[in-house]
């Protein structure tokens, strides 16, 4: 969304050379310029509760640059007496401001007595446009992304791969832990289960263990008959 500036010009220049004509151009540059809405006003210190003028400033909510015909520090009084809120902003044009507080909304003071050409000011408003319009990005952010997934700021993809792989390898066969007569505790393999084959009997395991076939017993038994009378 594009960032945009109201501007509040109070239209009742004095009575000096010149005024008249600075606050009709003013106007004039300022009306349909991109990211501008203005705002014309009549006097602050006539301005009552209910008129169409304090109704129109109460509709505005956000940060506004107000232009009018005295000293920030005037208007920012006048300002506070119709209670219409905020906190003085310093900008190009009013050094002399304080810092704002946060979440207050900011007031850019223009003291119009102070400009003798309207495209000035009219240059002052859109760089104070432009300034707000810039937008910063925190690098912190990615760094707290990163250590958040598992990564330091200056781990590589690789390097934790590798740190991964050298914690759990695949292949790697767990230990029985037993003790000694000590109490030292020792690792000792433990021999994989094969489910898929049935255990021998013993004359299997004899026969294995000694290079011969494993023995009948009934073949035995047979044997054994025909030998007895």
């Amino acid at each position: 969304m594009a960032v945009r500036l109201n501007v509040i010009m109070v239209h009742s220049p004095p009575a000096k050379a010149g005024a008249q004509q600075l606050a009709e151009d003013v106007v004039g540059e300022l009306i349909g310029r991109p990211g501008i809405d203005v705002t014309l006003v009549g006097s602050l210190d006539q301005a009552a509760a209910t008129s169409t003028d304090m109704l129109t400033m109460e509709s505005i909510s956000s940060d506004v640059a107000v232009l009018d015909w005295r000293s920030p520090e005037q208007l920012m009084e006048t300002l506070a007496k119709i209670e219409f809120g905020g906190d003085r902003c310093r900008h190009a044009e009013d050094q002399e401001a304080a810092p704002s507080r946060p979440g207050s909304r900011k007031i850019y003071a223009f003291d119009l007595r102070r400009f003798s050409d309207a495209k000035l000011l009219c240059t002052s408003l859109q760089s104070l446009l432009a300034t707000r319009q810039i937008k910063t990005v925190s690098i912190g952010g990615l760094g707290t992304a990163l250590v958040s997934s598992g990564q330091s700021a200056g781990d590589t993809p690789e390097s934790v791969s590798v740190r991964q792989s050298a914690a759990s390898p695949a292949t790697s066969v767990p230990e029985q832990v037993s003790g000694d007569q000590n109490g030292h505790q020792a690792g000792v393999p433990i021999e994989p289960k094969d489910h898929g084959i049935a255990p021998d009997s013993p004359n299997d395991r004899r026969g294995k263990s000694s290079g011969k076939p494993p023995v009948d017993l009934d073949d035995l038994v047979d044997q054994l008959d025909l030998l007895d009378p």
